[in-house]
């Protein structure tokens, strides 16, 4: 800051030694308090950066928007092209398949299919699912509110399904499988526990002969539920025995049969079996009807069976391959609004429920049976169909069973 000589130097335009103020005085006595040439231009400079940072943050998040965008077309173009491939490659192999193993209703040629086998599961499980317009329209998956309302398309899906099962039901017959599981998420198979046993009885007869010894005895049970075997199944009629079958060496005797047992599990047989199981314990240590020690893993897997079902050998998945491509547009949907910054919070609960493209989704299947359970997931099918059901049998014969060693 000038001082007070100076100041009034410059104002009277004289200086201290009384000479009079020129022009090149005045700037010689300003000179040292004025900034110098290079901080103006810097400051100039910044002055310049500073309103073209104030433009830059309206270019930018265009340009992150168009790069992700690129980026996700480009996974998505090549995603889709993988599955295009997989798919023909699946579909022309199922071909192949169909053409050279089809069972054709005889037990006989199932029986030569699976005679190479090193062995069989002793207990087969199998994931179905209902028509997904109708499964989706469901309230809960432990529901007991059926799904198959009045509508046309519903009742199609069931007996659908209900075909379908009774199908496996068959091929486990010939195969000499002597247990099998059908997982359906709804749980509207156990509403309809009835029309399966007749379903599954018509079948059994379009593969046995009524007078054949190999004709299974039917037994369809539920967790919870009684077990349902009325004493005509099948056949509906004793089948004529002659002493020429005894002389074959065949059975006489109906209650010498083989049995097929059919459970039949949805999703409320896994958490919430497990949860009450855990309550049941719990109210007992309190009451001290039991203690904390006796609470082992053998206990829970004894009490778990007995309400459920004991461990698969073997876990198929067979859910068509429509629903899981609709659950890939579901997730892609989710991804482009998330991309938009528009997320739905509904949609990210119900991703959790749905396998997208060849992804292995058990869709709530009982946890606690499946620990050291052979798992098969038939790709791309369209359903239940024969080659994946000897596929996965043929799978389970190669398996390596170290149980954990």
């Amino acid at each position: 800051m000038p001082g007070v000589v100076e100041t009034q130097a410059f104002r009277r335009g004289v200086l201290p030694d009384g000479r009079t103020a020129s022009k090149e005085d005045r700037e010689q006595l300003l000179k040292p308090y004025l900034p110098s040439p290079n901080d103006s231009a810097a400051s100039t400079q910044k002055l310049q950066r500073n309103s073209f940072n104030v433009s830059r943050p309206h270019l930018r998040p265009v340009l992150a928007s168009l790069l992700h965008k690129l980026i996700f077309s480009t996974i998505q173009l090549v995603f889709s092209i993988y599955i295009t491939i997989r798919q023909t490659y699946h579909a022309v192999l199922d071909r192949i398949f169909s053409i050279l193993y089809h069972h054709h209703r005889t037990p006989e040629l199932i029986r030569r299919d699976v005679k190479g086998l090193s062995r069989v599961p002793k207990h087969l499980s199998v994931i179905v699912d209902l028509n997904p317009s109708t499964s989706s329209r469901s309230t809960s998956p432990g529901s007991t509110e059926s799904t198959n309302e009045s509508k046309p398309e519903d009742a199609e899906a069931l007996m659908k399904l209900i075909g379908d099962v009774a199908e496996i039901s068959c091929w486990c017959a010939c195969t000499g499988i002597p247990m099998i599981s059908i997982y359906e998420r709804t749980g509207v198979l156990r509403q309809h526990i009835p029309t399966l046993h007749r379903s599954l009885t018509r079948m059994m007869q379009s593969y046995f002969p009524p007078s054949s010894s190999q004709l299974p005895s039917l037994h369809i049970r539920a967790p919870h539920h009684p077990s349902y075997s009325p004493p005509s199944s099948p056949p509906s009629s004793p089948p004529p025995y002659s002493d020429e079958m005894e002389q074959n060496g065949e059975p006489t005797d109906p209650s010498d049969r083989p049995n097929l047992n059919l459970l039949l599990l949805s999703a409320s047989d896994g958490r919430e079996t497990l949860v009450d199981l855990t309550k049941t314990l719990t109210e007992m240590a309190q009451r001290g009807k039991l203690r904390p020690a006796d609470v082992t893993s053998e206990l829970i897997d004894a009490e778990v069976t007995a309400s459920s079902c004991g461990e698969p050998d073997l876990l198929v998945l067979m859910a068509p391959s429509s629903y899981r491509g609709a659950a890939f547009r579901s997730a892609k949907g989710r991804v482009r609004k998330t991309l938009a910054g528009q997320i739905d919070h509904g949609d990210i609960q119900d991703s959790s429920g749905s396998g997208a493209g060849g992804d292995v989704c058990l869709r709530g299947y009982p946890p606690w049976q499946v620990r050291l359970t052979e798992i098969f997931h038939v790709q791309d099918n369209s359903g239940v169909d024969y080659q994946g059901f000897l596929r996965a049998l043929h799978r389970y014969a190669k398996a390596e069973m170290r149980l954990g060693r």
